[in-house]
């Protein structure tokens, strides 16, 4: 039987959430699964515009009728339905999703911090239509996220921190000893 490895990536809004789920995926081979893909692929379907506001507006509605109450639910019927054994989840938002994996799948999590300046230097700096283009906007869309998704208590689930304001070399290696703790 192969050794089945997953592993959940949560943070805040430009925390390095996606590019530390990348490197894992590259470095280590697991197949990447990015939560909110799910909800901007239906919201897609019914022409509704994805924006950050969309998606948090319809993400009940979505996750109550396709996966039975949270978000996490489809993640695992995915892994099931593909025969998956080794993923990282990138974008765990809410406490249930966060403790629905780590009971169903026995997920380690790590949470993914940087300072909130760095990270809208980085949201200016990507540039995607769906991100704010003011501080201000930034603040009032990060206090929506956190009231949104209990997100102080989601971070708690977490097995590991990595603080991603330094450089990337730096980052790597903190993720290569969290991940040499977890295989």
């Amino acid at each position: 039987m192969k050794k089945r490895l997953f592993i959940g990536v949560t943070g805040t809004i430009a925390s390095g959430k996606g590019t530390i789920a990348d490197y894992i995926e590259k470095k280590y081979g697991l197949k990447q699964i990015t939560m909110s893909n799910f909800l901007r692929h239906i919201l897609e379907k019914r022409n509704i515009k994805v924006t950050r506001d969309n998606l948090r507006k319809y993400n009940r509605e979505i996750v109550n009728h396709y996966c039975r109450g949270t978000l996490s639910n489809c993640i695992i019927d995915r892994i099931k339905r593909e025969n998956l054994t080794k993923v990282v989840i990138d974008g765990i938002r809410t406490p249930k999703d966060a403790s629905i994996l780590k009971k169903k799948l026995k997920a380690k999590i790590i949470f993914v911090e940087a300072p909130f300046e760095i990270r809208f230097k980085r949201i200016k700096k990507r540039n995607r239509k769906s991100d704010v283009k003011t501080i201000e906007e930034f603040r009032r869309q990060e206090k929506k996220e956190w009231e949104t998704f209990n997100f102080a208590k989601t971070i708690k689930y977490a097995d590991f921190r990595i603080d991603n304001r330094w450089p990337i070399k730096e980052v790597f290696r903190e993720v290569d000893k969290i991940m040499k703790k977890i295989i």
